[in-house]
């Protein structure tokens, strides 16, 4: 899990009162000592604290938040209006599919800019999970496409076992992200 403290320099004395974070309107509500431990009961002394002018450097961060925060139920409107009375709950997939990503940007935008991440280097860093997730898509593709007639139950089957096992797969063998090593990166 990432987290990071913020100084209480980064933040304006209006957002630390006393170096509590006491977060209101636009960001994220979130309590403790910035500089030490924490005075709010079970929050960790390095809880990351985030709010639009904190995180990301301005009014960019509120912006990339709510875009993350409408994405997928936003998506879900235009997709259920859109496609729903032509593909009826398969819409419920495509919304996920369009939203997720987008909401993913967003967070991953505000993330960089939180601990001061060039762009390229994150980008490079998350390529390779993005490109297991695409092979992983592709399989399940060609396996749905092999499938025409089958029952609904076996495509399911099939096509979301087959992307998974290679999604899998290549998270382990090309990315290194195994149970022990996602275990290990926790514990720090």
């Amino acid at each position: 899990m990432l987290t990071r403290r913020i100084p209480s320099s980064a933040c304006s004395a209006s957002e630390r009162p006393g170096n509590t974070s006491t977060l209101t309107g636009t960001g994220i509500a979130a309590g403790g000592d910035v500089s030490g431990g924490s005075s709010t009961p079970g929050l960790a002394p390095t809880s990351f604290y985030a709010c639009g002018s904190c995180a990301s450097g301005g009014t960019s961060g509120a912006l990339a938040l709510a875009i993350a925060a409408l994405a997928v139920p936003g998506s879900f409107l235009l997709f259920a209006q859109l496609l729903g009375d032509r593909i009826g709950l398969l819409s419920v997939a495509v919304a996920w599919a369009v939203g997720y990503p987008i909401a993913f940007a967003a967070l991953s935008y505000l993330v960089a800019r939180t601990i001061h991440l060039p762009v390229r280097p994150y980008l490079v860093g998350a390529w390779g999970i993005i490109g297991c997730c695409l092979a992983g898509l592709v399989v399940g593709l060609g396996v749905s496409l092999a499938m025409p007639h089958a029952s609904d139950g076996a495509r399911l089957t099939a096509v979301g076992g087959a992307a998974l096992a290679v999604t899998i797969a290549l998270l382990v063998t090309w990315q290194k992200i195994t149970p022990r090593s996602i275990i290990a990166a926790i514990r720090g």
